[in-house]
Parts: C-alpha cells; sequence; structure tokens
C-alpha cells in the first residue's frame, strides 16, 4: 500500500501532449476535464476528457508530488498542470 507517492520529471525537455494525458490517466477520476489545446484555426481547437471507463485506479487519493525544475517542459509541464489543476498533486521546484 502506497502512503504517498513523488514524480520527478526535472530535466524532461519534450515530450508529446497524448504521453502527457496518458501519464495523468493514473491518477484522475471518470470524468475529469484534462486539457484543452488550441491551434491556429478553429477546427483544430480540441478538449480531452476522462470519460466512461468506471474504473478506480489505484493511484486515484494518494499525497502525490510532482518535481519539476527550469529544464522541465512540454509534456512534463502538462502533465504536472493538469494534476495540480484538479488538486491532485503539489507541484514542487
Amino acid at each position: 500500500m502506497a502512503y504517498g507517492l513523488v514524480i520527478d520529471p526535472r530535466g524532461n525537455p519534450g515530450g508529446l501532449l497524448d504521453v502527457a494525458l496518458e501519464m495523468a490517466l493514473p491518477f484522475m477520476k471518470d470524468g475529469d476535464f484534462l486539457v484543452r489545446a488550441e491551434g491556429k484555426h478553429p477546427y483544430s481547437n480540441r478538449s480531452w476528457w476522462l470519460e466512461g471507463s468506471g474504473r478506480v485506479s489505484p493511484f486515484f487519493g494518494i499525497p502525490l508530488v510532482v518535481l519539476v525544475d527550469k529544464d522541465s517542459a512540454s509534456a512534463a509541464e502538462i502533465f504536472a498542470g493538469i494534476l495540480q489543476a484538479h488538486g491532485y498533486a503539489k507541484v514542487a521546484g
């Protein structure tokens, strides 16, 4: 049984949006808003929600800290921001 978890993406300068979303899923609950991406054209604007599986993650609800630094970027920032915005994690760094 985990009493807490520290995730350390410090120094991770890259990554893709879909990877950041996949990383966040185990810590989220059904119906949570994940992220909105806006592009240059209106048809490129998209939003993502976690929906429908009815699953219960073993990680949901445990204390979580995500460490970041000046070199954390892209997917690491999105991942940390999603969890922080929902109050599921503290972000330190």
